[in-house]
């Protein structure tokens, strides 16, 4: 609930597009050095570290993302305790923390996937498919539902209590 609450205060006073290109180039390189590493030393550490039956490919990528994800809910409490939410710099800090959990967990997802499916390939494919039919249903389903309703109920852009408990 937290997490919403501080996405909700993320604006982008300088557009949209702006702010996710500044937030994904400050998140691609937070994310690339300690993944990059990750892989490198990958190889040296399966055979002492990897469960049986994990092959290297799952347990590089599966390292590489637990390297990377970072401590997004800490880092946004911090943010806010201090006030610096609405600063230019906690929204870039926000955004580029979001962009960069966001992809990090969809990573150890498909890890997860892939180690555990048994099926190769198939499994992978099924775990992609099925994430591509579900975001499919939140855009083009959810999203101008909700559309609908915010523009009903909170025409000035303000929902009340009962709105924002539908939206969550």
């Amino acid at each position: 609930l937290f997490m919403f609450v501080v996405g909700l205060e993320i604006r982008a006073p300088g557009g949209v597009r702006a702010q996710w290109r500044a937030a994904g180039s400050v998140g691609a390189l937070s994310v690339a050095v300690p993944a990059v590493l990750a892989l490198a030393i990958a190889p040296m550490l399966h055979p002492a570290y990897a469960p049986a039956g994990v092959g290297i490919v799952p347990f590089a990528l599966f390292l590489a993302a637990a390297v990377s994800i970072t401590a997004f809910p800490v880092m946004a409490r911090i943010l806010k305790d201090r006030g610096m939410t609405q600063t230019r710099f906690g929204q870039l800090t926000l955004t580029g923390a979001a962009v960069v959990d966001v992809a990090a967990w969809v990573l150890l997802g498909v890890v997860v996937a892939m180690a555990g499916a048994g099926e190769g390939a198939l499994g992978l494919v099924k775990i992609v498919g099925g994430s591509v039919v579900l975001l499919a249903l939140l855009f083009l389903v959810a999203r101008p539902l909700y559309a609908r309703l915010l523009a009903a109920h909170a025409p000035e852009g303000t929902p009340g209590p009962a709105v924002l408990a539908a939206l969550m």
